[in-house]
Order: C-alpha cells, then sequence, then structure tokens
C-alpha cells in the first residue's frame, strides 16, 4: 500500500502531510475522463489483436482466478487482490496484443487508473464484485474468439468504471 501511495504521489493525485497521513489531491472529472478515452481506445484496439494472436485456452487460468475471486467476495471472505486480477485482464490484454507500442502506452495510463482506484479502495467497495462479474464476461468472450462481444463489455465495463472513479475522486476517496 505505502508503494502505490509513493506513486500515487509522484504522479500527483496524492500528497503526504508530516505527521497526518495522506491526503488526495483533487482530480477533475476531465482528467478522468480523459484517462478512460485513451484506455478504451487502447484496450478495444487490443481485444481483436489478442484474440488473433492468442489461444482460447490461455484465459482459462485466468477465467478460473477472477471467478473463485467472485465466489470469496460474495460470501465475504477476503480477496487477495482485486487489482491483481484487473491487471490479469487488462494489462494481459494489451501485452498479447503484439504490439508493443499499444502495450507500451498501456502500462502508462492503465497503470496510472489502477493506481488511483487502489487509492480509493476500488477492490473493497460494490465495484469489486461488479468488475469481476464484467471480466468473466469479457475473459469468456476471449476464450469463444467472440471480438464483438468482448468490445461490447469492455465498452460497459470502463463506463462503469468511469463513473466510479469521478464519484469517489469527487467525493474525496469514497463512492
Amino acid at each position: 500500500m505505502h508503494r502505490a501511495l509513493r506513486m500515487l504521489e509522484r504522479d500527483g493525485y496524492m500528497e503526504q502531510i508530516p505527521r497526518r497521513g495522506w491526503r488526495m489531491v483533487a482530480v477533475t472529472s476531465g482528467e478522468i475522463d480523459d484517462l478512460f478515452d485513451v484506455r478504451e481506445m487502447l484496450e478495444l484496439r487490443a481485444i481483436p489483436l489478442a484474440v488473433a494472436r492468442v489461444p482460447p485456452s490461455h484465459w482459462d487460468g485466468v477465467i478460473r482466478r477472477t471467478a473463485d475471486a467472485l465466489r470469496a467476495m460474495e460470501a465475504g471472505r477476503p480477496v487477495p487482490s482485486v487489482l491483481a486480477l484487473e491487471d490479469a485482464l487488462h494489462g494481459e490484454l494489451a501485452r498479447r496484443s503484439g504490439n508493443r507500442f499499444l502495450a507500451q502506452a498501456f502500462e502508462m495510463f492503465g497503470r496510472r487508473l489502477l493506481r488511483m482506484a487502489q487509492a480509493v479502495g476500488y477492490g473493497h467497495t460494490r465495484a469489486g464484485p461488479a468488475a469481476l462479474r464484467f471480466h468473466l464476461q469479457i475473459l469468456r468472450a476471449l476464450r469463444r474468439r467472440s471480438v464483438r462481444e468482448a468490445s461490447r463489455t469492455m465498452r460497459a465495463h470502463l463506463r462503469y468504471g468511469r463513473v466510479f472513479m469521478r464519484r469517489a475522486w469527487r467525493g474525496g476517496g469514497t463512492a
């Protein structure tokens, strides 16, 4: 957590107040929209590229881990890191696209959004299970090689994430 806070501080989203803790720096809705716009462009381009390059069975392990985490969350059991599962889908999709520039751009923009999500407790709110449900739909579509379904669900997932992040950052870190 400390490392994530330092990264957010470096990115200008958090500031440390001596002997008091951390405080979120204001992020505008426009900045969040800009980040999500870029992320959506990158991920929607990565989907058909990854489907063309990755065997369907590649996604099986991620599907299993995501389904296990969702069941644990729904049962009220702790899940080590929803954000690691975010990377298992989004980051892996970018890396598997076969386009190193797309992967590098996602690394820059996607990681920033993941750190912002971590700062507002994304994985420990109602957004966590919702995100994992979207992930399962996207992963299963990738497994079936359905670019159209994966893209449609990714758009919905990113819209949900955008709304969550706008509310969270507007509300000082809670959504």
